[in-house]
C-alpha cells in the first residue's frame, strides 16, 4: 500500500497523547497522525472531519467514553479503532468485541504493540482490497458476458435471414461498436462454429430445403443461397453432405434432417 495510512488519536491524559503523537515513529509504520482529540466530543468532530484509517482512543474520558464515541461513529465506514485502556475491564473488552474494535491494549503501549497492530491493519486492507478488486473483475465479466452474448445474438439472428449476402464482419463489428477479433472470438465461443462456418451451415440447410421442394433447378437454388458460381455451389454441398445436389434431387440418395444436421456437425 504506497499511501500511509492516516491516524487519528484521542486521549484526555496530555503526556500520553503528545507521546504517541511526538515520540512514536509512525514514518517508520507507514502511516501519519492527522488529528488529536482530548476528549471523545473533540475526537468525533476530529474524526468525521478528517475520515482517518485509523483511531487509537482511550476509554475512559470525562463525560463519554471512547467506546461511546466509536458507537456514535458506526455511521463511517473503513475506519478502524485501537482501544488504549488504563483498565483490563470484561465489560469494556465486550463492549469492544461488539463494536468490532480492531484491538484492546493496554497502557502503557509498547511501540512494538503498535507496528504490529499497524502491519496487521495494513494486511487486512491489502487482503480486502484484493478481494474487492477479483470481485470486481468477476462482477465486469459477467457484464461483458452478457453483453456479448447480446451482441452475438443480434448477428445469429442478422446472419439467419440475410445468408445469401452476408454484411462483411467489419461492417457487423462497426455497427456493433466492438472489435472485428472480439466479435469473431465471442461468436465462436457461443455457437462453436466461425461465422463464415455458420453462414454455409445456413445456407446448405435452406439449400436441402428448396432441393426437397423441387420447385427451383439447381442453379436457381446455388444462386438464392449466395452462389452465383453453380460448381462452386455444388462442391460446397457436397463438402456438406457428400453427395452432389444433382444426385440429391435425382433421388440416388435420401437424406434425412438428423443425416443432415449430423453431416454438418
Amino acid at each position: 500500500m504506497n499511501r500511509r495510512l492516516r491516524v487519528v488519536i484521542v486521549e484526555d491524559e496530555d503526556l500520553i497523547r503528545k507521546g504517541l503523537v511526538l515520540a512514536t515513529d509512525w514514518q517508520k509504520m507507514g502511516c501519519l497522525v492527522v488529528g488529536e482529540a482530548s476528549d471523545a466530543f473533540e475526537g468525533e468532530k476530529v474524526i468525521r472531519m478528517i475520515h482517518p484509517d485509523i483511531v487509537f482512543t482511550d476509554v475512559c474520558m470525562p463525560r463519554k467514553t471512547g467506546l461511546e464515541m466509536i458507537e456514535s461513529l458506526s455511521d463511517l465506514d473503513g475506519i478502524e479503532y485501537v482501544i488504549l485502556s488504563g483498565f483490563a475491564d470484561f465489560a469494556y473488552a465486550q463492549k469492544a468485541i461488539e463494536l468490532q474494535v480492531c484491538r484492546y491494549l493496554l497502557k502503557p503501549v509498547e511501540d512494538e504493540q503498535l507496528y504490529d497492530i499497524v502491519d496487521e491493519i495494513k494486511s487486512e486492507r491489502e487482503r480486502k482490497q484484493r478481494e474487492l478488486s477479483l470481485e470486481n473483475d468477476k462482477l465486469a465479466l459477467i457484464s461483458f458476458g452478457d453483453y456479448r452474448d447480446q451482441y452475438v445474438d443480434k448477428v445469429i439472428s442478422y446472419l439467419s435471414s440475410n445468408f445469401s449476402d452476408p454484411m462483411k464482419v467489419c461492417d457487423m463489428a462497426l455497427n456493433l461498436n466492438i472489435s472485428e477479433s472480439t466479435l469473431l472470438k465471442s461468436f465462436r465461443a457461443r455457437t462453436g462454429y466461425s461465422i463464415n462456418e455458420f453462414v454455409v451451415r445456413q445456407r446448405m440447410r435452406v439449400a436441402l430445403m428448396l432441393l426437397k421442394e423441387n420447385k427451383l433447378n439447381i442453379a436457381q437454388i446455388g444462386e438464392y443461397v449466395g452462389y452465383k458460381d453453380g460448381r462452386y455451389f455444388s462442391e460446397t454441398f457436397k463438402r456438406s453432405f457428400s453427395v452432389t445436389p444433382i444426385e440429391f434431387k435425382k433421388g440416388l440418395t435420401q437424406i434425412t434432417d438428423s443425416e443432415m444436421q449430423n453431416k454438418q456437425k
